[in-house]
């Protein structure tokens, strides 16, 4: 604010209090670490899982073909 001469005599000042929008910040980064966190836990899981499926058909595989080779020998 001026006065006639131009000179500053006042002016406007605004607060905003951003506690709220501050701990929701928070809040939200952590609901996103632990999401992050869970994901990792579950794509290893299904790692593990995928692993234990393959063994599982690779030894089938060696049992068949070695049935068909002992088959094959009589």
């Amino acid at each position: 604010m001026r006065n006639g001469k131009g000179t500053i005599t006042g002016g406007v000042v605004a607060i905003i209090d951003i506690d709220e929008q501050h701990w929701a910040k928070v809040n939200l980064e952590e609901a996103l670490s632990v999401k992050e966190l869970l994901l990792r836990e579950v794509n290893h899981r299904v790692k593990n899982s995928l692993q234990l499926v393959s063994s599982f058909l690779y030894l089938e595989a060696l049992k068949l073909g070695s049935g068909l080779i002992a088959a094959a020998r009589r």
